[in-house]
């Protein structure tokens, strides 16, 4: 039994298992159990294994190849990813797959290293893998590996952690090295790897059709009797209407200076340009600017007063979609085809456990093994990045935020980190009217990420630079 702590109600003891108060949510603890099962199952694909939660089943793998076994678990999707791994030497057996580039992802998830059949981790080796992606992957990516190592069991030391999941090898150096070496070649064999050849000239190659053809000197044919300001003539090959109508319009006739100077000749009222002169200027100071389509200049008590447009959009959704989700669920709209995103198995379980949730927040969605349908999405979702949004969401979801409050700020975030896009102003009236809808906001000075919305820039400031 475990150890637990006392508690009195009514001067009745009861033994309350210690661990137990430090359980998390039903979702975070299975997946806990999911992580464990797939490990073993890769680690022994030779045996039928299956996963069963609440009467579903979960898994049902049947004895096959680490191949087929690694695609049961993550989906039939990852089979085209995997490029495969082999190295024998005196000191190490390496074997197992490494993900294409293509498949890196920014949250870690797919990295499984095994030593004589038994899951490790080890920092020192993820970096030996990484180092050979470079280039290949963004900084911040992290690629999927399934790598299993043969090695003496007299060369390790299992005992330096209780969980039995750090390893430390007695020549890790050489198989840093190995293993390095072993994941380039493994790219460049299926010519994964970036390569450059320096000696072919491409800047000289012909089409296959013309390689026969004997090369022909170009020529450059003039006209020697070509005049562009002559008249047009009858003789000439053009078309006489055409050359009426040009001839009309003042072209390839004689035209006098006079009447050239007279074609350029701007007429001008100088009878009401001092009145309307004054008129322009008195509206010019008192309108408001905007300075390349997002910054809003405007007059201030104390000096000008300068308003981030987008940041200021940001506050205005925010406010708008918190104060909606807090009394109703959100409007959303029904997609005209339901949009399909493949996810991973943790990605689909955070989901579902946040299926409510995430309704009040206008997505409706379904699961068909390892993808999840969308048939509604937010309204004020352009329908342009719906998938970006759902990829940012995933993030969040994965983040294992407790509250549910914490949860749907961090989801409404996403969702308008995505989907605002620069407002656009057509006329003065516009701009006062965005100005007053964002004062009335309580919290108008910054915007939901903690970026300031607005700068004052004060008279003296202004007379400084002068």
């Amino acid at each position: 039994c475990d150890t637990g702590t006392l508690i009195e109600v009514k001067n009745i003891f009861f033994n309350v298992p210690a661990r137990r108060s430090f359980l998390k949510s039903d979702h975070v603890e299975f997946m806990h159990i999911r992580h464990e099962f797939e490990r073993i199952a890769m680690a022994h694909h030779d045996v039928k294994l299956s996963l069963v939660q609440d009467g579903n089943e979960i898994y049902n793998l049947p004895i096959s190849n680490l191949r087929k076994r690694i695609t049961d678990i993550l989906g039939k999707k990852s089979n085209e990813n995997l490029v495969p791994i082999s190295e024998k030497t005196d000191i190490v057996t390496i074997s197992g797959f490494v993900g294409k580039p293509e498949s890196a992802k920014k949250t870690r998830g797919e990295q499984y290293l095994f030593v004589n059949n038994r899951f490790f981790k080890h920092s020192y080796f993820h970096h030996a893998i990484s180092k050979a992606f470079e280039q290949l992957i963004p900084a911040k990516a992290v690629p999927s590996y399934f790598i299993f190592f043969d090695i003496d069991t007299k060369k390790i030391d299992i005992n330096i952690h209780p969980t039995k999941t750090e390893i430390n090898f007695e020549e890790g150096k050489f198989i840093y090295s190995i293993l390095l070496s072993s994941v380039k070649q493994a790219l460049g064999k299926y010519n994964i790897a970036p390569t450059i050849d320096f000696d072919i000239d491409h800047s000289f190659d012909v089409p296959l059709s013309r390689r026969n053809e004997a090369p022909k000197e170009p020529e450059i044919k003039l006209n020697p009797s070509y005049n562009p300001f002559s008249t047009f003539q009858k003789n000439e090959k053009v078309n006489r209407s055409e050359s009426k109508a040009l001839n009309k319009q003042g072209f390839g006739q004689n035209t006098s200076p006079k009447d050239w100077q007279n074609f350029y000749k701007i007429k001008e009222d100088q009878s009401n340009e001092k009145n309307s002169l004054l008129q322009e200027t008195d509206d010019y100071l008192k309108q408001d600017f905007l300075i390349r389509e997002r910054y809003i200049i405007t007059n201030s008590k104390s000096g000008i007063l300068i308003i981030d447009s987008k940041r200021a959009q940001q506050r205005i959704d925010y406010d708008q979609i918190m104060n909606q989700f807090v009394t109703a669920p959100v409007e959303s709209q029904k997609m005209l085809f339901p949009l399909n995103v493949q996810l991973n198995k943790d990605e689909i379980s955070a989901w579902t456990s946040s299926k409510n949730l995430l309704k009040q927040l206008g997505f409706q969605f379904q699961m068909k093994k390892e993808e999840l349908f969308f048939d509604h999405v937010p309204s004020c979702l352009n329908d342009k990045k719906p998938d970006k949004c759902i990829k940012r969401i995933t993030q969040a979801l994965m983040a294992e935020q407790s509250e549910k409050g914490e949860l749907a700020h961090e989801i409404v975030l996403q969702l308008i980190q995505t989907n605002t896009p620069i407002t656009s102003f057509y006329n003065s009236h516009e701009i006062k009217d965005f100005i007053e809808r964002l004062f009335s906001h309580f919290e108008h000075s910054f915007c939901p990420f903690g970026k300031p919305i607005m700068q004052t820039v004060s008279i003296e400031e202004l007379t400084s630079n002068f």
